[in-house]
């Protein structure tokens, strides 16, 4: 049986955008990187991976979010992976209110250029998802292409590191992987 599962959390790479609602997946990995042990660190051409010995995979894409697919479609082929049953995406959803989370297979929000490029770039939609909710906008006429770009408040980065705690306990410590 395969126990392979590789989860990339799209964001932007530049510093400028580290703690931005849009890097809630990048996030993810940093902080699933905080709470692990050992890992082997490899740099492809447009990401770096993180891989334990258990088959977990985790990777940082170097690609700004409208081009994640190409990265992701980079790391689907280093790996010859299955892309229904190995690839997990790690993205920021403003379908979903601050503090909850939805692990889904083949759904996503509505308007999302960094899942839509993976889309393209795999040809499929058939890949696992952790959908992290960002939206805690008290002001709903704030442009939701802007307000992805703000950076999150520190009670707000409490709160999604309560989420990733959660992911970790449901969603990934249960892969048998870590």
């Amino acid at each position: 049986m395969n126990k392979r599962k590789i989860i990339i959390g799209l964001g932007n790479p530049s510093s400028e955008y580290k703690y931005t609602r849009h890097n809630a997946g990048l996030l993810l990995i940093s902080y699933l990187l905080d709470e692990s042990v050992s890992f082997n660190e490899s740099k492809l051409q447009n990401s770096t991976v993180y891989k334990y010995r258990s088959g977990l995979v985790l990777a940082k894409l170097k690609t700004f979010m409208n081009d994640s697919g190409l990265a992701i479609k980079e790391i689907v082929k280093w790996y010859d992976a299955d892309i229904e049953n190995d690839l997990i995406i790690a993205h920021d959803d403003l379908d979903i209110p601050l503090g909850m989370c939805k692990y889904q297979f083949g759904k996503s929000p509505r308007e999302h250029n960094g899942v839509l490029s993976a889309e393209q770039h795999l040809g499929t939609t058939h890949f696992f998802r952790i959908r992290i909710g960002i939206e805690n906008r008290i002001n709903r006429k704030i442009p939701g292409k802007k307000y992805v770009l703000d950076k999150f408040t520190e009670d707000e980065l409490v709160t999604l590191r309560e989420v990733f705690s959660e992911i970790l306990e449901k969603h990934i410590l249960h892969l048998d992987a870590v």
